[in-house]
């Protein structure tokens, strides 16, 4: 009888620990998607908030281009109390102790399971972090790291198996730095300044105790626990001499009806192109391309919208061809006489003759008959 008793002891003690643990309360903060106590928020392209952004201590610039779907705040009564509800929410995390210390390389595939995580030194993520909820209801992860965490670029903090995004937390002893198209899940309280790159995604709240937030043409919304519709590899173009071919690649797809690409040769005045169907929903790497025949001769940028069956929108980061910069990488070809017989750009298609050959002769190419 004791020893059934010893052992349902030990199995309450091993497996209740995460349990006790509660939702962290960050008061007002939490209507923010970013939000710094003390620092400057500079905004830099088409970036897009649902929620609203704030700082209590510093300038905010930006918008346009950026806009929000929320409310921006700027030393007024609500950033002074979300200012204090960060210092409480840091504080009440360093007070849970740790329940298993882990590397600082986090990714690669790694999968943690609900717990308390302590990094005893700067971090940095590649590839993709899984949090597992084990099908348990409520499952809380919260992740503390002594010093920077770096998301390298097309990095992603994927949840599965219950996890809601609004269980997920993350205490920084330093600054976030999110790289080009990763995605972010989970709130996180930095104790430095927050940067995030081109094409980043990131769902939950980002706030800071100090530092500067700078954003450039990302996506960020407070806790949403639906899926993001599409993860963006890569959004590319090139000029092909005759067109600009311009080609997109997702790592999976979620209620995906179409795509829309559109062109501007100034920033504000948007030429549909072209729609293309998406795939729907895939977990499969789903790759797309357009040639555009009608690009202007000059700067062109390119955006990809993306829109679901339930006819909700996403705006991606534009993109530049510089044609004047290719148009000056022109060879000619000469006959023995001097006489030009052919031009044409480097690198973008090989001349052939029917009876001869061309050979370069310093930058130029002769055409022996």
């Amino acid at each position: 009888m004791k020893t059934k008793k010893l052992i349902i002891g030990i199995f309450s003690l091993l497996f209740s620990s995460n349990n006790t643990i509660a939702q962290v309360d960050l008061g007002t903060a939490s209507s923010f998607a970013l939000f710094t106590v003390a620092g400057a928020f500079d905004n830099v392209g088409e970036s897009h908030f649902i929620g609203d952004i704030g700082t209590d201590v510093g300038a905010i610039t930006g918008f346009p281009p950026g806009t929000l779907t929320g409310q921006i705040h700027q030393a007024n009564p609500t950033t002074a109390q979300a200012a204090i509800d960060v210092e409480n929410a840091y504080n009440y995390l360093t007070s849970i102790p740790c329940d298993s210390v882990i590397g600082n390389s986090l990714g690669g595939g790694q999968v943690l399971t609900p717990n308390v995580y302590c990094v005893l030194t700067a971090a940095s993520l590649t590839g993709e972090l899984i949090l597992d909820g084990e099908n348990i209801p409520n499952a809380i992860f919260i992740i503390k790291i002594t010093g920077v965490l770096d998301l390298i670029g097309l990095s992603k903090i994927s949840l599965i198996n219950s996890v809601i995004v609004t269980n997920v937390y993350w205490q920084i002893d330093g600054a976030v730095n999110i790289g080009d198209s990763a995605i972010f899940r989970g709130s996180f309280i930095a104790n430095g300044a927050i940067s995030v790159a081109a094409g980043a995604k990131l769902n939950g709240n980002g706030l800071s105790r100090v530092g500067a937030i700078t954003t450039f043409g990302i996506t960020s919304t407070i806790p949403d626990d639906t899926d993001l519709p599409i993860e963006l590899i890569s959004f590319e173009g090139m000029n092909m001499h005759t067109h600009n071919l311009i080609f997109w690649t997702t790592a999976s797809e979620t209620n995906n009806s179409y795509f829309t690409l559109e062109r501007t040769t100034d920033g504000i005045n948007f030429i549909e192109l072209t729609r293309i169907n998406g795939a729907g929903t895939s977990t499969s790497t789903n790759s797309y391309s357009y040639a555009d025949l009608t690009y202007e001769r000059e700067l062109n940028y390119y955006r990809l919208t993306q829109t679901d069956f339930d006819g909700k929108s996403e705006i991606f980061g534009l993109i530049l061809i510089n044609n004047l910069q290719t148009a000056s990488s022109i060879v000619k070809v000469i006959n023995m006489l001097g006489q030009e017989i052919d031009r044409d750009y480097i690198g973008l298609r090989m001349i052939y003759f029917d009876n001869g050959e061309v050979v370069k002769v310093s930058g130029v190419y002769v055409y022996n008959e």
